[in-house]
């Protein structure tokens, strides 16, 4: 009766503090991360633009992502599309 239903509460609190724990480590994992890896990847962009610039590229892409790292300006169609899609083009 009582005990086992304080059992099972106990049993409740005891799930619901390690599942904050959890989170809690996570949160903490991801923010490091953010931290560490941050200044590397903003430094590889600036170096990737300077580099597309310098070499004259239209495009630089990352081969396992497929991520635009580089677009030229001039290479960027985006205003194109959008005004052909608004004359109704095909």
């Amino acid at each position: 009766g009582e005990a086992l239903k304080a059992k099972g509460q106990a049993l409740e609190q005891k799930k619901a503090e390690y599942l904050q724990f959890q989170e809690t480590l996570e949160q903490r994992a991801e923010a490091e991360y953010r931290t560490r890896i941050t200044p590397i990847t903003d430094q590889v962009q600036t170096i990737v633009e300077r580099l597309g610039k310098e070499k004259g590229f239209g495009l630089i892409i990352d081969i396992g992502t497929l991520n635009v790292l580089y677009l030229d300006p001039a290479q960027d169609i985006t205003n194109d599309v959008l005004s052909a899609l608004a004359r109704g083009d095909d």
